[in-house]
């Protein structure tokens, strides 16, 4: 272990959406959960349409596909990371490590679990001359996890403060949340499509550009589709038992495509944003049963989509909805899981398991994350 005190980590997170990647720079020392943590600054990349086009296409591939793309997802992340170093005039020293998720192919808690990340860190280590940590999620599983979520280990830091029970729910492709109770997370686990569906249908409105539905521009246009929702609350990985975490397979764009010719797009997208806050209000119905929640707090990209937030808000009567943007502001929340992976990353560093401090079920204390060394040879 080195005895530098503090580390200054660069956490990259390519999520399930694969329209770019988000770096965030972070200095921290001491150990978990007694650290501090600092926010340097942040760095995203989008994609052009034709990488967002090769991106969508591994998720059913070939093996040389997937061999070739491996290499190439870890070409893109160290000219991301590069462009950052050279914009801030940081050299590569400068930087003790790179805690990169990688791009998400596949994830099943069911047996047999396992998970795949892309994107190789020793690519990365090759490319920045930087020590790279990946594959986080792997050994979780092996210890008998789900492998996801991760975000409680991060939410338990951020909401150590809060004296009553808190939920923190991650609304990115898929919702999660964490349950935060004197700065522990009593339970967390991935709930069910956030903007996963929106995003996929939404790019399919004419003249989209965003590709998104922007400011609910698209789902404030439609209506609920009452039968299909009802046919879709069917899902079951919603009556699984936490622990428990979701892949591409749980909530397949397959699902909303097959509507896609039966009901206008706007329809489709607001009805696909009515059944996210139905699995939000699910989960917390569950969670209700032992830790009721009188708090929630919201991040990741669907807090800008006015329509998601006030559904959600409408099927949680009775508990106060808060936005992340208002507590650690806009910057953070955009990068909040690249935020994530530099923590995991300095964990790492610090030969300190993050196990017991999930609710994945794992039951071991490995230390998660492979190394790949860069020039320094050490971490």
């Amino acid at each position: 272990m080195n005895s530098k005190i503090k580390k200054s980590i660069l956490g990259i997170m390519t999520g399930m959406s694969m329209d770019g990647i988000d770096l965030a720079h972070v200095d921290i020392s001491g150990n978990f959960p007694h650290i501090e943590l600092d926010f340097i600054g942040s760095h995203s990349v989008s994609y052009d349409q034709k990488t967002k086009e090769y991106m969508q296409s591994l998720k059913s591939p070939s093996i040389e596909t997937l061999a070739i793309a491996n290499i190439k997802v870890a070409e893109l992340i160290s000219d991301c990371i590069n462009d950052y170093l050279l914009k801030n005039n940081l050299k590569a020293v400068s930087i003790d490590a790179i805690a990169s998720h990688g791009q998400a192919i596949y994830h099943s808690d069911k047996e047999p679990k396992t998970t795949l990340q892309i994107g190789s860190p020793s690519i990365i280590a090759e490319n920045t001359s930087i020590t790279c940590i990946g594959n986080f999620r792997m050994r979780d599983i092996a210890g008998g996890g789900t492998g996801a979520p991760y975000a409680p280990i991060l939410d338990q830091f951020l909401m150590k403060d809060e004296s009553n029970p808190v939920g923190v729910i991650n609304l990115g492709s898929i919702s999660n949340i964490s349950v935060i109770h004197h700065g522990k997370c009593k339970v967390g686990f991935d709930m069910g499509p956030a903007n996963l569906w929106v995003d996929y249908l939404s790019k399919k409105a004419p003249l989209n550009h965003s590709g998104i539905d922007y400011d609910g521009s698209l789902s404030s246009k439609g209506k609920v589709l009452p039968s299909l929702l009802n046919q879709w609350k069917k899902n079951e990985y919603l009556t699984r038992i936490p622990p428990k975490s979701a892949g591409y397979q749980d909530f397949s764009t397959k699902t909303v495509e097959a509507e896609i010719g039966n009901h206008s797009l706007n329809d489709l997208i607001r009805t696909s944003i009515e059944f996210s806050a139905y699995c939000i209000q699910t989960a917390i119905r569950q969670i209700a049963e032992t830790t009721p929640l009188q708090k929630i707090y919201l991040c990741g990209g669907g807090v800008y989509n006015p329509t998601l937030t006030k559904s959600i808000k409408d099927n949680l009567s009775g508990v106060e909805v808060l936005s992340i943007n208002n507590t650690h502001g806009k910057e953070f929340n955009d990068n909040k899981e690249a935020v994530l992976f530099a923590l995991l990353g300095y964990l790492t560093t610090q030969k300190q398991s993050a196990a017991s401090f999930l609710t994945t079920g794992s039951k071991t204390n490995g230390v998660y994350g492979e190394i790949a060394l860069g020039d320094s040879l050490t971490i």
